[in-house]
């Protein structure tokens, strides 16, 4: 690893949260998770798209809608914007796999 590429990692690790013991961290990135599909539950629905019921077949749905909301450039129509559609979306797809794919929770 370049001595840039160092400097980037420890910038970016800086900018991360810290937490006193796995609890906190175990409450935090949960509640985060929820709020996460919730927020993208939310969205869908406003869509009447699909539903999301984390199934495998879904997520080829949400990719669907996912680039027809990008071609139109729809994510503020919705209130959100792109990167915080991936995030919700990155956090689905990992709901998606810890509910179907045995031994990954």
């Amino acid at each position: 690893m370049s001595r840039q590429s160092v400097e980037v990692a420890k910038k970016f690790g800086a900018s991360l949260p810290s937490f006193q013991d796995l609890a906190i961290a175990t409450r935090y990135f949960t509640a985060l998770r929820e709020d996460r599909l919730f927020k993208l539950s939310k969205l869908v629905a406003e869509t009447g798209a699909l539903s999301l019921d984390f199934s495998p077949d879904r997520l080829k749905r949400i990719e669907t809608w996912y680039f027809d909301l990008h071609e139109r450039s729809g994510f503020e129509n919705l209130g959100t914007n792109r990167n915080s559609l991936e995030e919700y979306m990155a956090t689905y797809f990992g709901e998606v796999v810890v509910r179907n794919v045995p031994g990954t929770a």
